[in-house]
């Protein structure tokens, strides 16, 4: 099927055609229909293409679906879905290393659960650049008094977090 059969696919009103597509995306996809893919998270709320949209969105292995996923995380219109793409983020194994400011944006305005998945995603980032380590290191800094007692330990660690990459950088 091409790109454009499997969004026509994906916009049918017919459940057993989208879980069809959805099948084959999940063999056979491209990174070019992932922001189709979010936008159907978005907008169907069947919980069997939700799950099935999830599993394809935790098992993506192509680097190229980084910026569809972070365009998501960005975008307001995607909010309710936020803490679901968190999660996808660090259980796929895409790097998102390029985005250390983005997770650590979100850790600090999120409430705990989606604090939690952008700690998680921070934690396993293996290549940040000094100065991406610095903005987030200060935003954290100067976040954290106005951050609730569940969080605040998270902003420490975090920060040991951010000084190990100086300390250890990746080869």
């Amino acid at each position: 099927m091409t790109n454009k059969e499997l969004i026509k696919n994906l916009n049918s009103n017919n459940p057993n055609l989208i879980i069809q597509t959805l099948n084959f995306i999940s063999n056979q996809g491209s990174s070019e229909i992932v922001d189709h893919l979010i936008d159907l998270l978005h907008k169907n709320k069947d919980q069997q293409i939700q799950a099935e949209l999830i599993h394809i969105l935790e098992n993506i292995h192509d680097q190229k679906s980084v910026i569809p996923i972070t365009n998501a995380l960005k975008n307001t219109k995607y909010i309710n879905e936020r803490a679901l793409l968190l999660s996808t983020c660090w259980k796929n194994s895409i790097k998102y290393d390029e985005f250390a400011e983005l997770f650590t944006d979100i850790f600090i305005e999120s409430n705990f659960e989606e604090a939690f998945d952008a700690f998680t995603v921070l934690d396993n980032l293996h290549s940040v650049s000094d100065e991406n380590i610095t903005k987030c290191i200060l935003k954290l800094e100067s976040s954290v008094e106005d951050a609730n007692d569940l969080k605040k330990p998270l902003f420490s660690e975090l920060i040991k977090i951010f000084l190990s990459f100086k300390e250890n950088p990746a080869e």
